[in-house]
C-alpha cells in the first residue's frame, strides 16, 4: 500500500469520527 493511500484512509476515518 502506498503511504498516500494509508494517509487518505486515516483522514477519512478521522473525518467520519468527527462527523
Amino acid at each position: 500500500m502506498a503511504e498516500q493511500e494509508v494517509t487518505q484512509q486515516a483522514q477519512k476515518k478521522a473525518s467520519s469520527t468527527i462527523e
